[in-house]
């Protein structure tokens, strides 16, 4: 997790200085620095030792993880004021990063050494600290983004390069391209010669050749599913509005222009790519060319390119079939202005007027909902982070306001397309769901189609983007929920569908579509919520022997488990009880219903299959979704936070328990 600094200016495109890899670590070449801001915390001759550091040109790769925010935030200031460029190198999946770290603590070994160094199986025989390195990664995730906006509010204008871009890009083209226009923008690729070799030296470095060996730790799934809840670095730069005007005085060469990206956002000090139409008058001199021109800087455009719309709107215009322009390359820093000269004659007249502004509300909605719902097939696969940034960091200014719906549905359909914010989306996506809900029946039917379109085979639920049981055989699902039932009755266990599941069964006669897991409950044989902490725990502890339960699920949910899968789907399994007549369910039903409201079981066929439902679905549907509950609600959210008031005596007695370890 790091950022370079880089002089702006540089001998013949290159390097004209190195540090020490990382020199602000306590042990490194400027390592004085930290030590003595740990020891006298001054913050004037902190300032004064960088600015003596950055006024010798140099290249520098600072670890902002390792070193108290103070330095690296003085840092920041320095660099700037010396002319810096600051590039942040990052990991979109982190799980990588955290492995490595984690085996270079164990075992002493640190970077590519691991490939050829002889490693004892004790390092990958103990578990992985999972919540060790998880709470490491949020504050990694978080040191950046301060620094991102710390350079912002400096008026620097950070790049950003994930790893996977360069070493798990398919496409070495691509790779190559990036690394290159990385090198352009840090004023380091003006040498093509070096340009070249130092692609190729990148190219061929960065992978230690360790990874598959990171498969043999215990708990990698179990800590790339929890990395998963983790709010990521992703770039977040401003973005700018192309704006295109007329002249103040119209060409007389020129019977219509226009730019094709007038109106677009694009994150800003960034190149473009711009094209447009420029059709000539009757009266335009047959040598006349394209030139863009910022200040004194002259850029000749090329000119020429076939246009069907132009063709049939002009016919008769002098270039009416070669009416397109286009120029790559555009940084609209400061304005420029697209203009038609007449070489022969040294004359030249004024087209277009361009500039960046900042950009309207309008703007990012239109250019979020565009990006979010334009059907393609790899935006999910390779997103394209710095956009999604750029959008997500305008829209998060925009949807303060509760009523602002507009913002909301944007926001939403955003991070459902790039699979990104999972836990914040959800809470939007349930606050938009019951506004619109507020507005009349069918009102969020809109909402919901765009959502279906842009997930496909996923749902959005408080366990994240998972697959939706619409995408599944619903046949393979009641059958795999038999077969666990079966397993459960061999150990003369009582069970039913429950919650989610139960729901469906009940009011549509199948499972739900959004939903993304099965429910199922066992009645425990306990008489008080004391007595069934200990045989839930017990239980558990036998599903364990019988290789049903996910352990590692356990060491961080002791109230519900899970207990393999039904046709590709999780299963959830909830303990219920009987409590003086009344029946416990957790987590909805805390005593309000009679016994008779469960038991005795009673059997319900659903694709062919038996399953077995409460004596009175309808009572505990109640409990856990409301009255309304035939009624479907995509703006439901669980009451959580009271559910564990509720159970406060169960939760409060299977954490005096003993937690389950793997058998």
């Amino acid at each position: 997790m790091t950022y370079k600094s880089c002089p702006r200016r540089s001998v013949q495109g290159r390097w004209s200085r190195h540090t020490e890899h990382e020199p602000f670590n306590s042990d490194r070449v400027y390592g004085d620095v930290t030590q003595r801001w740990k020891t006298d915390h001054d913050p004037a001759a902190l300032a004064a030792r960088l600015r003596d550091i950055c006024d010798r040109p140099s290249i520098i790769k600072h670890c902002v993880e390792m070193v108290p925010w103070e330095v690296t935030k003085a840092l920041a200031e320095a660099s700037s004021r010396a002319g810096y460029r600051h590039l942040f190198l990052y990991r979109q999946r982190p799980a990588g990063r955290l492995l490595s770290l984690h085996f270079a603590r164990q075992s002493g070994i640190w970077g590519p050494q691991g490939k050829t160094a002889k490693v004892l199986d004790a390092v990958y025989a103990k578990p992985l600290p999972v919540a060790e390195l998880v709470a490491h990664e949020g504050r990694c995730a978080q040191r950046l983004r301060d620094s991102w906006e710390l350079l912002l509010s400096l008026n620097q204008h950070p790049l950003a390069l994930a790893f996977e871009d360069v070493y798990d890009n398919p496409d070495a083209a691509s790779a190559q391209a990036g690394i290159e226009a990385l090198l352009q923008a840090l004023n380091l690729g003006e040498d093509p010669a070096f340009t070249a070799k130092f692609v190729a030296d990148v190219l061929n470095k960065g992978k230690q050749g360790t990874r598959d060996d990171y498969a043999r730790f215990q708990g990698v799934a179990q800590l790339e599913r929890s990395l998963g809840r983790v709010a990521a670095f992703i770039p977040a730069p401003r973005l700018a509005q192309c704006e295109a005007t007329q002249p103040g005085t119209a060409s007389t060469w020129i019977r219509f222009s226009s730019l094709d990206a007038a109106g677009q956002l694009h994150p800003e000090h960034t190149p473009l790519s711009l094209g447009g139409l420029a059709v000539m008058s009757a009266t335009a001199p047959p040598s006349a060319k394209l030139l863009l021109c910022q200040g004194p800087r002259e850029t000749p455009v090329p000119w020429g390119f076939a246009s069907q719309w132009a063709k049939q709107k002009f016919p008769n215009a002098p270039n009416g079939e070669r009416a397109r322009f286009a120029v790559k390359g555009v940084c609209l820093d400061e304005p420029a202005d697209l203009v038609v000269t007449d070489p022969a004659a040294g004359a030249r007249q004024s087209v277009l007027h361009l500039k960046a502004r900042a950009a309207t509300r309008e703007a990012v909605l239109a250019a979020a909902l565009k990006v979010a719902t334009t059907p393609t097939e790899t935006t999910a696969q390779t997103p394209d982070l710095i956009l999604y940034g750029g959008l997500r960091r305008e829209l998060n200014a925009l949807i303060d306001d509760p009523q602002d719906l507009d913002a909301l549905r944007a926001s939403v359909l955003l991070d459902a397309r790039y699979r990104q914010a999972a836990t914040v989306a959800f809470e939007r996506m349930t606050r938009l769901l019951q506004a619109l809900e507020a507005q009349g029946p069918g009102a969020s039917a809109p909402f919901l189609a765009q959502m279906r379109a842009v997930l496909g085979d996923l749902t959005l639920n408080a366990h994240g983007y998972t697959t939706a049981l619409a995408g599944r055989d619903p046949v393979e699902v009641w059958q795999g929920i038999r077969a666990l039932a079966s397993r459960l009755e061999g150990l003369g266990l009582r069970w039913f569908i429950n919650s989610g599941t139960l729901l469906g069964a009940i009011r549509e006669q199948r499972l739900i579509a959004h939903d993304d897991d099965v429910d199922l409950a066992v009645v425990l044989e306990a008489s008080t919520a004391e007595q069934a902490a200990g045989a839930w725990e017990a239980l558990k502890r036998r599903l364990a022997e019988a290789k049903l339960l996910n352990v590692a699920f356990d060491q961080e949910n002791k109230s519900h488990a899970k207990i393999g899968q039904a046709g590709g789907a999780s299963v959830d399994l909830f303990p219920a009880w009987i409590e003086q007549g009344q029946v416990f369910v957790w987590p909805y039903a805390a005593g309000e219903a009679p016994v008779e409201a469960l038991l005795p079981l009673q059997p319900l066929s659903i694709c062919g299959v038996d399953v077995q439902v409460p004596n009175d679905p309808a009572t505990l549907l109640t409990l856990n979704y409301g009255a309304n509950w035939m009624q479907p609600d995509p703006g439901f959210r669980f009451p959580w936070k009271q559910a564990r008031i509720r159970f406060t005596r169960f939760l409060a007695a299977l954490k005096e328990l003993s937690p389950l370890t793997s058998p």
